[in-house]
């Protein structure tokens, strides 16, 4: 296992410049990061997923757009532009819906990334769309055998 090293902060300096940081995420890898409410978990994933050519950024609460600048919004044009192979962000944001319908509407989410293949995935706020139920078939697959899938 990697291990990141990162120097002690004195408490006047809160932020580690972005050319400092060399962990990039790749497509055919997982990570989860957590951590308390504010302490910077979404910060820390745009500095890793900076450079990411081909991302897909779930936004659950309609916030991500500071630190996810210059992301497209998600639109059927655009996903069929990246199975293709062409190099796009895209920031899909959860519509408001009932919680009966959320595990539905992440199912043909799941179905189109699978399908797309070689791009990142990230999903801020990752309860928002998993409930606690159980996943249905192309959201187990995507987290279960989505490296598998490309």
């Amino acid at each position: 296992m990697a291990q990141v090293t990162t120097p002690n902060l004195s408490e006047r300096q809160t932020e580690i410049p972005i050319n400092t940081l060399a962990f990039p995420i790749y497509s055919d890898e997982r990570v989860f990061v957590t951590g308390q409410t504010g302490s910077g978990k979404s910060y820390l994933t745009s500095l890793f997923l900076a450079r990411a050519k081909r991302l897909i950024a779930i936004d659950t609460i309609g916030d991500l757009e500071e630190q996810f600048p210059r992301m497209e919004e998600w639109t059927r044009n655009r996903s069929a532009k990246l199975k293709a192979g062409k190099n796009l962000r895209l920031m899909i944001t959860r519509p408001a819906l009932d919680e009966e319908d959320i595990p539905d509407w992440f199912e043909g989410i799941a179905k189109q990334v699978l399908e797309i293949e070689d791009v990142t995935l990230y999903i801020d706020e990752a309860y928002n769309v998993i409930p606690n139920r159980m996943l249905r078939k192309f959201a187990l697959m995507l987290f279960t055998q989505g490296r598998h899938y490309g």
